[in-house]
């Protein structure tokens, strides 16, 4: 009789030393949506609903596209927005979704990578390319994986404004690397910076759509006159517009007279005999499915009968997991029927030999970091830690890499700090590899950042009022500047937490950047201006 290995999966927390496995979901249940027949997408204007470039899919009601290739031929260097939208076997339209993205000039060619060996040589120049070979030197030793932290680079040379600064290696064969690049900002210690002015009442604000009619020919909203108002709940008149993509502008006037930026909002309005269905009262859900690694389709997976009635968030089921490949990762697969659920899915590993012992991993949140510790018991032939970091919670890349003690009975303490952490909740987890080539994951942790400074752009490219939002800045004011090109400050302002507005509207158009600065290192962000 041939011998079945079972993994029991728990939905809360669940450790195996063969196997093992986290699993949370929940299964909400889905409207019955009509099959997608035609997929379309067009670039900066739109063509009309039918008239954009089709993009080939199979009629489902569940349509992925995947590697599809766009045509930027005819697309001038600079930013632009991709639309994308679908339309059912009904003829009923998707709302168009909307991309950025920008094409650089030149494009560039990418060469193979070489046959990785020691490195012997690392050079630096800013701004002006030497040649191979003619750069200046930074001190390091020998290794076909270096990493270089604390160098001291002169720049007693260059002017206030905006450079760059390279840096490649060479090997052992004389082969040298591609040449990394990193923008950096030196301040001008004579600009001037004017304060800001003060806030003043606001006793205006009005709408209007698609056609600016000039300041104060809006239709006017009530407001209560204050330095910060708000309006929610305004009943705003639809019923004159055609069918298809619309623009809704807001401003404010305060007592001086004076006119706030113009704020866009981009909205549709669907033909009028659309018809949208009400969500099906939600039924008993009776079965549940399973599969590893690649589904079979609806209702081909392995079937578990549900009692009617049960609580699925604390819900426990066996899976056979005989015909999978030991020694590796593979991911699980659920979902429930009534209709559909949304498939959930968790990773694990199966292996023949536990390398080491978790004993415990853990986060602290620092002022400008992240302070990673972990401890394990009895390693064998274990190599080295990968450190991997997530925004989501899926999507992990490397951070950093600590050695492993390699063959040892007694505890182990490892540690790692993160100096450039996600704002908001970060996810860590850590991949163990063994001197054989094989590896696996610790659990997944998360920490919220205490304190961190982000800068957006809000709208990019801009035409007359560059929008720049600041958050996280408990501490004191950010000093932005807009610098040209060839790192000309051409203004500057100082922000505090919040929306900060500064005037472009002379500028002339093309490409420039804002820059800002956190515990002496200059960041930069490229914008357009039309």
């Amino acid at each position: 009789m041939a011998r079945k290995i079972f993994l029991i999966i728990f939905l809360e927390i669940a450790f195996f030393q063969i196997a093992k496995a986290q699993i949370t979901f929940s299964l909400p249940s889905n409207a019955s949506p009509a099959a997608i027949d035609y997929a379309e997408y067009f670039i900066d204007t739109d063509p009309g609903f039918g008239n954009g470039i089709t993009i080939p899919v199979t009629s489902s009601t569940d349509a992925t596209i995947n590697n599809y290739l766009v045509d930027l031929n005819s697309v001038n260097p600079g930013a632009h927005r991709i639309y994308f939208r679908t339309r059912d076997v009904n003829g009923v339209w998707s709302l168009t979704n909307e991309k950025t993205f920008f094409k650089l000039f030149p494009e560039a060619t990418i060469p193979s990578s070489p046959v990785a060996g020691n490195i012997t040589r690392v050079e630096y120049f800013f701004d002006t390319d030497p040649g191979p070979g003619n750069g200046t030197s930074i001190p390091f030793s020998s290794s076909n994986d270096i990493t270089i932290s604390n160098a001291s680079l002169d720049i007693t040379g260059l002017s206030a404004g905006v450079h760059h600064i390279y840096i490649r290696t060479q090997n052992t064969g004389g082969s040298w690397s591609l040449t990394n690049m990193q923008t950096f900002f030196i301040a001008n210690v004579a600009a001037q910076i004017p304060p800001n002015p003060v806030a003043t009442n606001i006793v205006k604000m009005e709408y209007f759509i698609d056609t600016d009619p000039g300041p104060g020919n809006g239709i006017p909203i009530s407001i209560t006159s204050s330095t910060d108002v708000s309006a929610s709940d305004v009943g705003i008149d639809l019923s004159a517009l055609s069918n298809g993509v619309h623009r809704i502008y807001f401003r404010t006037q305060d007592t001086n007279g004076s006119w706030s930026e113009t704020n866009v909002q981009t909205f549709n309005i669907l033909m009028a005999n659309v018809v949208i269905p009400s969500n099906p009262i939600p039924g008993n859900i009776t079965q549940l499915e399973y599969f590893f690694d690649t589904d079979p389709g609806f209702g081909k997976g392995t079937i578990i009968n549900v009692p009617s009635g049960t609580d699925l968030s604390n819900y426990n089921f066996v899976a056979d997991i005989s015909g999978l490949k030991t020694d590796s990762t593979h991911t699980l697969y659920v979902r429930t029927l009534d209709d559909w659920s949304l498939t959930n899915t968790r990773t694990f590993v199966i292996g023949n030999l536990v390398p080491l012992t978790w004993i415990s991993f853990n986060a602290k949140s620092l002022d400008r970091g992240v302070a990673l510790d972990w401890t394990t018991a009895a390693e064998k032939n274990t190599d080295r830690f990968d450190v991997e970091r997530s925004a989501d919670g899926v999507h992990f890349h490397s951070i950093g890499r600590v050695k492993a003690s390699g063959n040892s009975s007694s505890q182990n303490a490892y540690h790692f700090t993160d100096n450039q952490p996600e704002n908001g909740v970060n996810f860590y987890r850590l991949k163990q590899w063994d001197i054989d080539g094989h590896f696996t994951y610790s659990i997944i942790i998360s920490v919220k950042m205490k304190n961190g400074l982000n800068v957006t752009i809000l709208g990019n490219p801009v035409q007359q009022t560059l929008r720049v939002l600041v958050e996280g800045n408990k501490e004191k004011p950010v000093h932005l500047r807009i610098c040209s090109m060839a790192g000309k400050v051409l203004n500057s302002v100082i922000s505090e937490e919040g929306t900060q507005s500064i005037n472009v509207q002379d500028f002339a158009a093309g490409q420039y950047f804002l820059t800002y600065d956190i515990n002496k290192q200059i960041f930069s962000i490229p914008f357009y201006k039309k």
